[in-house]
This record gives structure tokens, sequence and C-alpha cells, in this order.
């Protein structure tokens, strides 16, 4: 049998090394000529007023929503105006840095990200209170006083409203402002973040496990964020040149780092947003045998996650069994919307068990409507609007309601971005 000269590059040899012969057949398949993804049709039309794919927002239904805009449809100038009003706070708020904080990480170095586990608190059966022991669900309230993810998460949070907001009126100041935060958190070098996450979620007394890796899940909207503003011209070719650098030097990190390798065979939803991270990230930076590989793997890790009836076993384990279960799904979605760009078609793939996304969201609506109360363990108050993002995104996708009408969509409080960009199909 010729093996293709993909399967003969250096990449490809790397992972393979990483993960296992089966990785081989893997790669196999995706060098197959004739292997196509019907899913990839979808974001196509809209491409065109964009340099390239989005990868957490879907470019059809946002060409959509701005053409509604124009025309001056009022539920969509509510949302866009929402938007733009919390893009105007950003212009007025300090670009968030990784370097603004007062702890210093093992490493002394300010430029390293770094947290502590929510759910893992102080031993007092020990005198120094090390090894610190788990308690799922419990948030230690000591996480809190790291303020990396919070400004992780603020930066995320800004420029996406930023983008959009410069997307829907073409005022370059948002741009601007957008451009200027991506350079403080990856490019400046008194400022910028260091391209890894060894220090994320750091248990004190515990070797790290690489849990951590799920704190930035959302950094591929930054890529987005660019493809967004880009027309603006408000991040320049070094400036870009240099976060795709950035990218790059946390991808080959991501893969091969110690806490990545654990990350990516965990089997509950952090492996999911890794690969999620991973397959966004390679197509951006040029590596389509990498996001083409991961794709693959999701589709594999889908066998394990789950069941015929649409239950996560590995999510329902947990103490907070209705917002786990959710976060998967949003996370294969996420996956989904990345792998468009590759020959595996994530979005309509069934299992082993014959168990699609599909089948998880049909089992999850019920309980998002009120007609079914959820029956696993729930340490916390069940907030039904834990699934709005998920459930938009999915409407939207697969063109259905899956028994969940328009008004009671409305009541799940789904971010105004992911209404924008996954407008209802009802």
């Amino acid at each position: 049998m010729k093996i293709p000269a993909l399967l003969r590059s250096p990449v490809v040899l790397i992972l393979t090394g990483l993960f296992g012969i089966s990785l081989l057949f893997i790669l196999m398949n995706i060098a197959d000529p004739t292997s196509t993804n019907p899913a990839a049709a979808r974001f196509t039309t809209a491409e065109t007023s964009l340099s390239g794919p989005l990868y957490t927002l879907d470019a059809t239904g946002l060409a959509t929503s701005r053409k509604l805009y124009k025309e001056e449809n009022d539920s969509t100038t509510e949302l866009v105006e929402n938007i733009t009003k919390k893009a105007d706070k950003a212009l007025r708020d300090d670009s968030p840095t990784v370097t603004f904080k007062e702890q210093t990480p093992p490493s002394g170095d300010r430029h390293d990200y770094y947290s502590l586990a929510e759910y893992w608190w102080p031993n007092h059966k020990t005198k120094s209170r090390e090894p610190y022991i788990r308690k799922d669900g419990q948030v230690n309230p000591e996480t809190k006083s790291i303020p990396d993810k919070t400004n992780f998460n603020k930066l995320m949070n800004d420029n996406h409203h930023l983008a959009v907001a410069y997307y829907f009126t073409n005022d370059t100041k948002y741009a601007q402002k957008a451009a200027e935060n991506i350079k403080v958190w990856f490019i400046n070098p008194d400022t910028r973040m260091n391209p890894h996450l060894k220090y994320a979620q750091v248990i004190k007394g515990v070797k790290s496990t690489g849990t951590g890796l799920i704190d930035i899940r959302n950094v591929p909207q930054t890529l987005d964020d660019i493809r967004l503003i880009q027309a603006s011209n408000a991040l320049d070719a070094d400036a870009g040149a240099a976060v795709t650098t950035w990218f790059k030097d946390y991808l080959q990190w991501l893969i091969t780092s110690p806490e990545g390798k654990i990350q990516a065979e965990s089997k509950n939803n952090h492996e999911t947003w890794y690969d999620a991270q991973v397959i966004a990230i390679a197509d951006y930076t040029g590596q389509p045998e990498i996001a083409n590989a991961y794709a693959a793997k999701v589709q594999m890790l889908m066998d394990k996650q789950v069941e015929a009836d649409g239950i996560q076993p590995e999510e329902v384990d947990r103490t907070r069994s209705w917002k786990y279960s959710t976060f998967n799904l949003e996370a294969l979605l996420r996956a989904s919307m990345a792998a468009r760009t590759t020959e595996k078609d994530i979005l309509n793939h069934k299992n082993t068990s014959k168990a699609s996304i599909t089948t998880i969201v049909s089992h999850l609506a019920p309980y998002a409507s009120g007609d079914k109360d959820w029956p696993h363990d729930q340490v916390e108050q069940f907030d039904v609007s834990d699934i709005g993002n998920a459930l938009v995104q999915a409407q939207y996708l697969y063109a259905s309601d899956f028994g969940v009408n328009q008004k009671t969509t409305r009541t799940l409080d789904a971010d105004d971005i992911i209404t924008l960009a996954f407008p209802s199909v009802q």
C-alpha cells in the first residue's frame, strides 16, 4: 500500500508518536482525497466579506443578521445596540494584561498565566495545609485572589463585542481598540502572555494534571475577532504575523507539553475543549494536517462520551451534572464549528452507538423547556440558562427547534453575539 505524502510529514510523525498508532489510521482516512465534509458548505457563502473562516461564530448567520440590521429589523437592531453599548464601555477601559497581578507564578515570571484550581481546598489534616483536597463543585474563594483568569475573560468579552460592533457598524474606533487589546495581551514585550499554561489551575502540593488548559478555552474567539476587524487595517501585517507566531508557539506547547498530553486523553469536557482549541488554532496557523487529525479524534472521542440516549456519563457523574452536560455540548458544537475547515464532519457524525450531537440536544431539550425535571446530582440550583448558547446554536445549525419554541428559547439568556451569529430559524 502506498503511504500518502501527508503521512510522511514531520508533523504527522510527531502526532503519531504522541497518540499512538491509532492516529495513523485516522490520518490515512483524512488523506483520502475523496473525503468531504458536508458541514463546510454552511459557512462558505459569507466568507467573501472576511479574510478567512470563523471558528466560533457562523459567518452566514452574521451576514444574515447584518442584512436585517441594515433593514432596521427591530429585534436585530436591539441586539446590535446591546453589543455596541458593551463595546463603548470597552473603549473606555484599560486593556487587560496578564502582567497585572501581585502574585508571582512559581516560575517567577509575571508573563506566565497563573491561576489556582477552583475545586481544590486546603487540607486541614496537615500542618502545611498541603496537598490540597478536591471538593467537586465547591469553588475555593482563594482562587479569586489571582486576576489572570478574570483579566483573560475580560479580554475575550471586550474584544468579541468590539469586533462584532465593528462588523455591524463599520466604525473603526471599535476595530482599533480590539487591535490594541490584542497587541497588549499577545505581542507587546512588556505585557504579553507567554504562550503556555504550565501554571494554570495550580493545585498546591499536587503535580499538575493540565486541567488549567480549560481556563482559556475561548482563545479561538481572538482568531474570529482578527478576521472580523481585518478590513479596518487596525491590525497591520507585522502585528498579524506576531499574533500568528504566538498561536503557533501555543499550539506546539498544547500538543507536546505534559499538561497538554494529559488533557488530550482526559475523556470528559476538558478533552473536548482542548481538541476544539487545537483544531481552530491549527487551521488558522496553516497546519491543516493537525486540524484534520484532531477533528477525527473528536469523532472517536464521541464513542466514549455519548450514550445512545444522549446521556454523557462523564458529565452526569459530576455534582454539577446539568452544568457539565450542557458545557460539553457547547464544546462539541465549538469543535464542530472549527472542524468545518477540515474533511471531518463532527456536526453530523454518529458514533458507534448511533448517537450524535443532535442526540444530546434532543435529550437535554425537555429539561430546558420544563417538560422534565433533571434527575441527576446538582449541588447548586438548576439553571436552565446553562443551555442557552448551545441551544441557540443547535437550533440554527440543524434548522430545528428541538421542541423548544422561540418564546422559551428567548428566556434562556443566550449571549447577544451568539444570537446574531446563529439567528432564529423559527
